[in-house]
């Protein structure tokens, strides 16, 4: 709520989309099972919550862009983590945030967008390289790491 200046559909228009996303990429990454059921909440989600949200109404041609973007940059770093360009892939997996810093700016303008910048990058991306590569590792190979 704090980055979304209290604004509640932003918020849950960020819940939503992220919890959507998460699973996909579960499912993608195979790295934990995923029921029947949060399988069709994440579609019903992308398919009929989203477009229902007022903020994500409101703000559409800010917003479609970017969510396009970064799961076109996404699905890049999948491949490039299969061809060992995982410094790249790294980077691009955490594209997403940019939904998240576009929110903000939505929400509070040029100002509030720039004071949350880092915030929302640090807490965003909290995952250090080295995390990064043993998370990777362990989905790779199914084992504990």
């Amino acid at each position: 709520m704090k980055l979304t200046r209290r604004n509640r559909d932003a918020a849950q228009f960020l819940m939503d989309f992220f919890y959507a996303c998460h699973l996909w990429d579960d499912l993608i990454d195979k790295d934990k099972p995923r029921s029947d059921e949060h399988i069709n909440h994440a579609f019903w989600i992308f398919a009929v919550e989203l477009q229902r949200n007022p903020f994500y109404q409101q703000h559409f041609l800010d917003l479609h862009p970017i969510i396009m973007n970064a799961i076109q940059e996404w699905m890049a770093a999948n491949k490039l983590e299969k061809t060992g360009r995982t410094d790249i892939a790294y980077t691009l997996r955490c594209s997403i945030v940019s939904v998240v810093h576009q929110t903000a700016f939505l929400c509070g303008g040029y100002e509030w967008a720039v004071m949350m910048g880092d915030e929302i990058r640090k807490e965003a991306q909290a995952e250090t390289y080295d995390e990064y590569l043993g998370d990777l590792d362990e989905c790779q190979t199914g084992e504990q790491v």
